[in-house]
């Protein structure tokens, strides 16, 4: 984003070249040569159900795709445009027979990963502009651009690293509240994917319908649950149940796959607002607003009426996050990766 002179600037640097990793390359091997369940699967793009996996022909255990002992198999295959990606697969450790709603289930769900995987794979590079004078802020493209604006982070904030461990008085009026966070952040998403609906591409659309999804998924706030049921407070409860639905996220090498786990964490902290406070108080965005933060996510960017969104600048994400894919069909520039500390005093200043 390139201010005219005395403005701050923040510059987005050209990415590097993706270079595929060793294990990346082993995979896409694996599946190219039709080996194993999985790689039958992305080679006939057809779903494949085994019962009994390991007495399938087919079956060979590929240490490429991370995979251990299992003997119950689903796989779908992802594509868009009628480009092969990858697979989507399901594998049990115990023998036991897949039902026809799992394997829609997950057909559904490769349906929409599908145009989201392209998307965040190929980031557009940026456009070529040099930056005035002014301060200087490098950080990574994400959606290609430039624009002028006012610097807005949105208040109130919530930050789940802050919460404490505490206990409730009745685990029962705890719950109730945690689950009525839950619903009320999911008719947020709802809402905002509705706004959105005339703006955004289709492929676009379909990760708001994957956030409700989400939402109503009981098994991302299961562990949560429990510990309210235990005794925890809801915030606590939350944040520990958040730490590790997202640490497998973190850990796997695949790229858009590891920012996944902003996804979930941005919904957590839309959830955390509702716990801290059952108000929030409305932004006023003004004309060619620049939104800025440690992770702005998509719900954040829905917030913002499109006619007064102008940019995104964070100091967290990446090119394949769902921010950055909302932002590149807003058609607006996205900057991540830019220092916290010199952001932080960008708050109602000219971008």
């Amino acid at each position: 984003m390139l201010g005219s002179s005395g403005r701050r600037d923040i510059r987005p640097l050209r990415p590097a070249r993706h270079r595929r990793s060793g294990a990346q390359r082993r995979r896409l091997g694996a599946l190219r040569a039709r080996r194993g369940l999985v790689g039958t699967v992305f080679a006939s793009g057809r779903a494949l159900r085994v019962d009994a996996a390991q007495s399938d022909p087919r079956f060979r255990r590929i240490e490429a795709f991370g995979e251990t002992v299992y003997r119950s198999f689903l796989g779908v295959r992802i594509a868009s445009g009628g480009r092969a990606i990858g697979v989507l697969s399901v594998r049990h450790v115990s023998q036991r027979a897949v039902t026809d709603g799992e394997s829609a289930l997950l057909a559904r769900a490769a349906a929409t990963l599908g145009p989201l995987v392209l998307s965040a794979q190929e980031p557009q590079p940026p456009t070529a502009a040099g930056a005035r004078a002014g301060l200087v802020l490098p950080g990574i493209a994400a959606s290609p651009g430039a624009c002028v604006g006012v610097g807005v982070a949105p208040l109130p904030t919530a930050n789940l690293d802050a919460v404490s461990d505490r206990s409730c008085e009745d685990p029962t009026l705890e719950e109730d509240r945690f689950r009525r966070a839950v619903q009320e952040v999911r008719a947020e998403v709802r809402d905002s994917g509705a706004r959105l609906a005339r703006t955004i591409p289709s492929e676009a659309h379909a990760m708001f319908r994957m956030y409700a999804a989400l939402l109503d998924d009981e098994t991302l706030f299961a562990g949560g649950i429990d510990r309210i049921r235990a005794g925890a407070w809801a915030p606590g409860a939350l944040r520990a149940a958040v730490a590790e639905h997202t640490q497998a996220f973190d850990a796997m090498e695949d790229p858009y796959l590891r920012a996944r786990g902003e996804d979930v964490r941005g919904l957590a902290r839309r959830v955390l607002l509702r716990l801290q406070s059952s108000a929030t108080a409305a932004t006023t965005y003004p004309e060619c607003t620049v939104l800025i933060g440690e992770e702005v996510s998509v719900a954040r960017i829905a917030d913002v009426p499109p006619e007064l969104l102008a940019g995104i600048v964070c100091t967290r994400g990446s090119p394949h996050s769902h921010a950055a894919l909302l932002a590149r069909a807003l058609r607006i520039p996205a900057v991540m990766g830019v220092m916290d500390a010199t952001l932080a005093r960008c708050r109602g200043g000219r971008l």
